[in-house]
Parts: C-alpha cells; sequence; structure tokens
C-alpha cells in the first residue's frame, strides 16, 4: 500500500532466477505497508509492462491484489482496465484478488473483472480465505488459464509463438453507430474487387455476378432490377451505368464483339465462366460493404468484425446484418495469397457440412412415411422438429490503399448463441438430461468455451491411418452414402424427441453417411424460427474430423481437425437417442 507503483523485476525468463528474485523480495523492511492504496498507478505500471511486448507473440496476466476499496477514489479504474482488455482481448488473463475480512468493499474490483470480460479477456474475481492455501488455488487457476492461451498461441508442430494482430476490440453491446466505419465504394483506391463462394466439388472460388457499372463502379443493378443503367442481354452478367454508355458508346459493342488478337469477346468468357460454374448468380443488396475498424469478437483462431452493405445514398443497410472474419495471426496476413488461402480450409468445411444438413433435413422429413399410421399430433410433431442449415459463407477481396485484402463473411446469426457439443467430446447439458452420473461426471471435465474457445490439435504421429479408405478424388464424387435411412426396428415414443437432440443426431449422421470417413461436430449457433414459420439450427464455424488425415492431401480441413482421435471423443460422450434410431444411426464402438 502506497502513494506510487514501483516496477520491482522486469524481463526475467521463467527460471530459477526469477524465482530467486521474487524470494528475496520477501524481506519485511523491504515490503512494509505504508500510506494508502491507489490502484491508477499500480494500473498504469502494469500497461507499461504488458504494451513493451511488441511482438504479440505471448500469453499475457496480470494479477491484481487488494485489501479494500481504492485510496484514490476519483480514479476512473474500470474505465483503465477496459483501455487494457481493449488492446489485448482473449491474450490477457485477469485476477483480481480481495485479501480482507468480509466486511471490505471489493465492488471496484468486481466492476474492474466485468469490463476485462466485455472486451473479450478472460478475467475473475476471488476473495479467498487469508490462508496461503486459499490464495494457491486462486493463483493456480490463473496459471492454467495463461497456459491455455499460450497453447492457442503456440504451433503444434514447431514450438514457435504465432504472434497476433495488433487490434482494438469494442465492448460487447457497443451500438453500431458508435465507432468508425470503413467504407469500400466507388473510390477506385477503396473499393470492393470481387466477391466469391467456394465450389469444394471442385476445389475452386466461385465469383458472383457483380452489379456495378464496368468502368466507374457505380450501382448499375441486376437483370431483374436494372436502376441505373443497362445490363448485357447475352451474359447477364456486364453492366453500364448510363454516364458511362453515354460517354462511350461504343463500350456495349466492345464488350459483345471479338477484338483483334483474341478469341473470345468479353461477354463470350462470361458466358463460358457461367456454363463452368466459375460465375454464379447470387443477388446480395449491393457491391458496396462497409467494415467495422474495431473486433467484437475473438475466438482461439479468429477475429469478428461487424459488416455492412451500403446502398446508392452510401447508407448502411440495416436488414441485412452480417460479420467479417479474419485470422488473428500475422502469419496469415501477410499477402492476398496467404488471406485467401487460409479461409479455404473454413469454406469447405462449412459447405460440406452445409450438404449434410440438407440430407439429413430430407430424411428427418420422411421419416413418417416408415410408420403405417401416425396420430396427427404426432405427425404435426415431427414436422416441428428443427431442421439444420449452415450459414453460406462468401469470401470479399477489397482494396484498401496500396493493399488488396480478403475478409470471410456470413450472415449475423439473430438470437441466444450456443455451442451444442465441440471438437473435443463436449456436448452441452440439455443433450446431457438422459445420461448416466459417471458419463455427466467425464462430460463436464470437457472445455466448454464458445466458439472462441482453445483448439485442441493433433499430431499427425498420434494417427493410425486406414489405407482402405477411398481416395482423394473419391470423397467429392461419393460424399454420402446413398443407402436409404430406415429407423431401426422397435417401439418409439415420439413425443419424447426434444430439439436439444437434433444437433446430436446430425453429428452422428454425418459419420455414418460420409461411411464413416469423417464426422460434423463443434456445432455452435442459434435456434430460430425462418420466415416461413420453421423451426431451424442456424448453425457456423463447425469441425470436420476426418479419420484419415495424411499431410499435404488436397481435403484438407485444418488444424482443427483431430482426426480419428476427435471422432472418438465425439463418441466417447455421445448418447444415442430416440432420433438417432429413427435414423436408423446405430450405437459406434471405439476403435
Amino acid at each position: 500500500m502506497r502513494d506510487d507503483a514501483e516496477i520491482l523485476i522486469k524481463h526475467e525468463p521463467t527460471t530459477y532466477a526469477l524465482y530467486n528474485a521474487i524470494i528475496d523480495l520477501r524481506s519485511w523492511e523491504n515490503l512494509k505497508p505504508k500510506g494508502p492504496g491507489n490502484y491508477l498507478p499500480a494500473i498504469e505500471a502494469a500497461e507499461s509492462l504488458l504494451t513493451s511486448n511488441a511482438s504479440a507473440g505471448c500469453a499475457l496476466s496480470l494479477l491484481f491484489f487488494s485489501d479494500g476499496s481504492p485510496s484514490d477514489k476519483h480514479g476512473n479504474f474500470t474505465e483503465s482496465i477496459g483501455n487494457l482488455a481493449s488492446k489485448f482481448g482473449r491474450r490477457l488473463s485477469l485476477a483480481c484478488i480481495g485479501m480482507a475480512d468480509h466486511k471490505e468493499d471489493f465492488s471496484v474490483l468486481n466492476n474492474m473483472v466485468n469490463e476485462a470480460k466485455s472486451y473479450g479477456s478472460q478475467a475473475s474475481f476471488g476473495r479467498p480465505s487469508l490462508d496461503s492455501e486459499s490464495l494457491s488455488s486462486l493463483v493456480s487457476s490463473l496459471a492454467s488459464s495463461v497456459t491455455s492461451t499460450r497453447t492457442e498461441m503456440t504451433e503444434a508442430k514447431s514450438g514457435k509463438s504465432k504472434p497476433v494482430q495488433s487490434v482494438t476490440r469494442e465492448k460487447s453491446d457497443t451500438p453500431d453507430k458508435e465507432g468508425n466505419w470503413h467504407y469500400y465504394e466507388t473510390d477506385k483506391s477503396f473499393r470492393v474487387v470481387s466477391i466469391s463462394t467456394w465450389q469444394y466439388k471442385k476445389n475452386k472460388y466461385t465469383k458472383l455476378v457483380d452489379p456495378r457499372c464496368a468502368i466507374c463502379f457505380d450501382h448499375v443493378g441486376y437483370k431483374s432490377s436494372i436502376t441505373t443503367g443497362i445490363v448485357c442481354g447475352k451474359c447477364n452478367s456486364y453492366c453500364i451505368c448510363h454516364t458511362c454508355i453515354g460517354n462511350n458508346d461504343y463500350l456495349m459493342t466492345m464488350h459483345r464483339a471479338k477484338q483483334v488478337g483474341r478469341h473470345m469477346s468479353e461477354c463470350d468468357k462470361n458466358l463460358t465462366k457461367i456454363c463452368n460454374g466459375d460465375l454464379v448468380m447470387k443477388p446480395l443488396p449491393s457491391f458496396f460493404i462497409a467494415f467495422k475498424e474495431k473486433i467484437f469478437g475473438e475466438g482461439a483462431e479468429r477475429m469478428v468484425r461487424k459488416v455492412r452493405f451500403i446502398d446508392t445514398r452510401g447508407q448502411l443497410i440495416d436488414n441485412h446484418r452480417y460479420v467479417a472474419k479474419e485470422s488473428r495471426f500475422i502469419e496469415n496476413h501477410e499477402n492476398k495469397q496467404q488471406q485467401r488461402d487460409y479461409h479455404i480450409n473454413f469454406l469447405r468445411t462449412q459447405n460440406i457440412a452445409a450438404d449434410y444438413a440438407k440430407q439429413f433435413n430430407e430424411d428427418l422429413g420422411n421419416i413418417h412415411t416408415h410408420f403405417n399410421r401416425l396420430h396427427p399430433d404426432t405427425r404435426m410433431h415431427l414436422e416441428n422438429l428443427p431442421r439444420i442449415e449452415f450459414i453460406e459463407p462468401m469470401v470479399v477481396e477489397v482494396v484498401d490503399g496500396p493493399k488488396r485484402k480478403c475478409f470471410l463473411i456470413e450472415k449475423l446469426l439473430d438470437g441466444e448463441y450456443k455451442k451444442f457439443n465441440s471438437n473435443n467430446g463436449y456436448i452441452c447439458k440439455e443433450a446431457r438430461e438422459q445420461t448416466d452420473n459417471d458419463v455427466d461426471d467425464l462430460i463436464d471435465k470437457f472445455n466448454n468455451n464458445l466458439d472462441l474457445g482453445a483448439i485442441e490439435e493433433c499430431d499427425e504421429d498420434e494417427e493410425s491411418y486406414d489405407d482402405s479408405l477411398d481416395d482423394e478424388e473419391d470423397i467429392a464424387e461419393k460424399l454420402f452414402d446413398e443407402k436409404e435411412t430406415v429407423p431401426i426396428y422397435g417401439n418409439y415414443n415420439l413425443h419424447d424427441l426434444k430439439s436439444h437432440h437434433i444437433p446430436q443426431a446430425f453429428s452422428h449422421f454425418s459419420y455414418v453417411k460420409s461411411r464413416k470417413k469423417l464426422i460434423v461436430v463443434d456445432l455452435q449457433g442459434v435456434l430460430t424460427m425462418t420466415r416461413d414459420g420453421k423451426n431451424m439450427f442456424q448453425l457456423t464455424d463447425p469441425v470436420i474430423h476426418r479419420r484419415n488425415r495424411k499431410a499435404g492431401r488436397q481435403w484438407d480441413f485444418g488444424r482443427t481437425d483431430r482426426g480419428k482421435n476427435g471422432i472418438n471423443a465425439f463418441f466417447k460422450t455421445h448418447q444415442c437417442t430416440e432420433m438417432c434410431k429413427l435414423l436408423g444411426l446405430e450405437k459406434e464402438s471405439l476403435r
């Protein structure tokens, strides 16, 4: 307790030299309490130490001890901690510890913890008993949190740290109107170059038809909704605004005509791309986009920004809310190609999961056909069970001054976001209501962080490969087992089917339908109702575990793919319900 703050040890490696230096500080004469306990000097000193790590490649921890309320009563302690958390996000683990009897007021410490959490940092408040054992338990908990953070910032194979991008974060629930947005409109130095989807069967990007003028980038519209120009009637994919037509009467003619030295006109090229599936029509609100400067979400792998389309008046379109996802790590942002390559694994995973979802929904909708007689109420109950839908992602390439950047965008999920299962065997509490206590005890040991939790990786050497599996090319051609889904014979109480059984049954379904080659897990999103009144699990960011994970193969699902170990982790905790039986899914034995 003092008026100012002093840094006693700085930039020491975690060796016995550091341990001995701390032991030397135990002298009571040196550390005898005196004067008031001011918070702000201590927070400022902590900030100077935390910000000295310019490489952004290490996990950070801050222990804030206090024996009571701050003596500097008028300091904005909460805002100061919020500024720290905004800089570091989930890199920072904060533990505020109140060391006093039960009468002491620690509301300021509690507010500091809540503020840090609102920016995505890991934070906790503890009020231990006044003994070493209780305090040791709190410090150990913080150490575990730091270890988890350090693991997700370390390359598994090389052991090297992975520096994260230097960004600032906005507080949770910050309104859209607060903060700065980056606009990409008609300015050639700050504009959208293209918007693409992914074809996993052809393993390539597919561009969307651009409704902007090919000359000045003003909005023209699609063939069905032209507003300020014309669209080529032959290819339906080349737009020119009225202004550019007036200044360049020959443009549309030259677009269609074969030019000297060229085998095909631009129009013919577009038609060829359309026939080959390299150019598709997918109407969007516009090709003008704004990205919010500060991120609002952060996971072990990616960061999330708010995205809005912009109308022709330069206003954000509120009824089309999207998010942009990008890598947390600097190594994936060095150039445009690295950014595009980084997104491919996520696009591939989500596209394949979406196809399994379509098959799952179709089979679920056909269950009633396998029963001779169903009471109308029972059939209605089956029809009202939620279906599964994965949000379709797109990749936006923009010119940002001298650089080009790529963002993966998708619709913002509206509702209570929840994780239904994970890539390490966790399943949500509702889905394990009927499991026995032993299984519950096992499940509770798994991590329940949102997308945004630690990623468990698996070494290639830990796997034993099954060479009898189909070759690489066969996965695209034979992604699904076309065998008809038939319920397992037996008695059913269909009214016992619950919504929370659906995600777990879907993961099991994906394993069986893939001929036991892979499984879709880490299901997270919202349970909502669509415009046509159907209950729907809208999901994003799934993980696929592939049984045969040979390095360098074309069908890579990224570092979240834990292979056979991930598949086994799911079935260790999965308990088949009536839903699994209705879909013909039998209990799996672990291999």
